[in-house]
């Protein structure tokens, strides 16, 4: 593989005989394309595509996102896209035909995080938060909190559905108190109560974004948490 940065030629896309190009954060990648391929299909290679596909539909639910879109970019290694970054976090703990609990909602890396009584109805998931200043020290300029998560409906109640859906849900929470424990409610929208009635298993990860008065800058983030509901 060779990698061209800053080609006055401008950046190269495609296929030129047995060499491909790509565009990646600004750079021009080569790569040369086997002359012969043998696919050997074991079980152990399909598994691996299943993954693979699980985490990429999985991972465009968090993308939908906006404020966990927002914190995978933050955190991403250099020369990934967070969608990507977020794949190859997910890859190694998903199932073969969905998410679970292991799945990452948020980049790792972030602090201890654990939330009880996590419950969901037909309106809202609700859950007792921790007092955040028993498991981080809270730095003077943090301010208010952003719960942001993922629901994804699996298990339908008729072979038409897909086999999952992951959607966003957040809720932001201005002037937090950091010292006492906090009753959390999150309102479902009309598309996650349709949800409901269409799928019989139900999977919730989120975790906590610290930020500023202005909600804009994100300052810490919580390790994300899987709870089946």
């Amino acid at each position: 593989m060779a990698i061209l940065i800053g080609s006055v030629l401008g950046n190269f896309r495609g296929k030129l005989g047995n060499l491909y190009a790509r565009c990646d954060s600004g750079r021009t990648i080569f790569a040369a394309m086997p002359s012969s391929f043998n696919d050997a299909n074991t079980d152990e290679q399909q598994s691996n595509r299943s993954k693979l596909a699980v985490a990429a539909k999985f991972c465009s639910g968090i993308n939908n996102n906006l404020q966990l879109r927002k914190l995978w970019n933050m955190n991403k290694p250099k020369y990934f896209s967070p969608f990507n970054f977020m794949v190859a976090q997910n890859a190694k703990l998903v199932g073969e035909t969905e998410p679970t609990e292991a799945c990452l909602s948020a980049p790792p890396e972030g602090f201890p995080f654990t939330a009880t009584d996590v419950v969901l109805t037909d309106y809202d998931i609700s859950a007792t938060i921790p007092a955040l200043s028993s498991l981080i020290s809270i730095p003077p300029e943090a301010s208010s909190v952003t719960f942001a998560g993922v629901l994804t409906f699996s298990n339908p109640v008729d072979e038409k559905y897909a086999p999952f859906i992951t959607t966003g849900i957040n809720k932001n929470v201005s002037s937090y108190n950091f010292e006492n424990p906090y009753s959390l409610t999150m309102s479902l929208d009309s598309v996650q109560k349709t949800l409901l009635t269409n799928y019989q298993r139900s999977l919730f990860h989120f975790s906590v974004i610290i930020t500023d008065a202005s909600g804009s800058e994100y300052i810490l983030h919580s390790n994300s948490i899987g709870k089946t509901l």
